[in-house]
């Protein structure tokens, strides 16, 4: 039995050491979290006392950089924003459509763009990209593929209106 008390005792002074330990550990954890919050103060108290132009000259770094997409991702978002409609998707070549006002114009125009789907060459996206590039010379306003020509002023009107 006193064996057994012995073997307890031992016990409880090995757990009584790791808890010091785990209680030193966790003071020394906190004054460092404590460090790294007041680092992170300071560190945002002093970007909110910079001058504005040098928030700008790092908005203005940031996009000046390069569009590294994909060509095919660039070509999406073009066809996207300039109110393209998919027609017909047949022989590997998809055919977009969307209807314009072009300058100087009183009816609106049908404007018509294709590209391979899977070009042969790598220069295939970049080409379409300039092609649908140009298709924006001239025009005013466009809007999805509309039935049948309509009045250039009215079509313009009928958009400001939305």
């Amino acid at each position: 039995m006193r064996e057994e008390l012995q073997v307890l005792q031992l016990q409880i002074e090995s757990i009584r050491d790791e808890n010091l330990q785990l209680q030193a550990e966790l003071a020394r954890v906190q004054s460092e979290r404590d460090e790294a919050i007041e680092t992170r103060d300071d560190m945002l108290s002093t970007m909110d006392q910079q001058p504005a132009g040098a928030a700008d000259a790092r908005g203005q770094a940031r996009a000046e950089q390069p569009d590294c997409r994909a060509p095919s991702e660039k070509l999406k978002e073009r066809l996207r924003d300039g109110h393209w409609t998919l027609c017909r998707q047949g022989g590997g070549h998809p055919v977009y459509k969307r209807t314009v006002v072009l300058q100087d114009a009183t009816e609106t125009t049908v404007q018509v763009f294709s590209h391979a789907s899977t070009p042969s060459d790598w220069r295939g996206m970049h080409k379409a990209l300039s092609e649908l590039r140009a298709k924006d010379n001239g025009v005013l306003q466009a809007m999805p593929l509309a039935d049948g020509a309509q009045p250039a002023l009215f079509v313009r009107l009928d958009e400001l209106h939305k």
